[in-house]
């Protein structure tokens, strides 16, 4: 059985063990869209589950894996059959997620050095 996995970070993940559900994310999801619970096929961590954080001056700074797991308070994985997930290429239709959305999720994915045919 092949298995994909949502990777999260330790403060995150008390609130899912403490409600036994994974919730997809919703801020910043347009109305037309149906947020999802974004998994991965890779094995050790998925490089878009890196998190960020605000410098003083008010702009963004990607977090490294070592960062994130540091100041998350631990990585922590949530697997499913890949069998019982929606592979991406038929999600963004599934979802409704718009074109220009789609190319800005992977054109920030691959920077990060993550591959969309690992997404479910």
């Amino acid at each position: 059985m092949r298995v994909a996995w949502h990777y999260t970070i330790g403060l995150r993940a008390i609130k899912i063990l403490e409600t036994g559900f994974l919730r997809p994310a919703t801020a910043g999801v347009p109305e037309s869209e149906t947020p999802v619970v974004w998994f991965s096929a890779r094995q050790h961590w998925e490089p878009t589950a890196n998190k960020l954080r605000q410098k003083p001056d008010g702009s963004l700074d990607s977090l490294s894996f070592e960062e994130t797991i540091a100041l998350g308070k631990g990585g922590w994985r949530f697997g499913l059959p890949i069998e019982h997930l929606t592979p991406w290429r038929h999600l963004k239709a599934k979802a409704n997620i718009s074109s220009e959305t789609v190319l800005g999720l992977v054109r920030s994915a691959k920077k990060q050095g993550a591959d969309p045919a690992f997404w479910y």
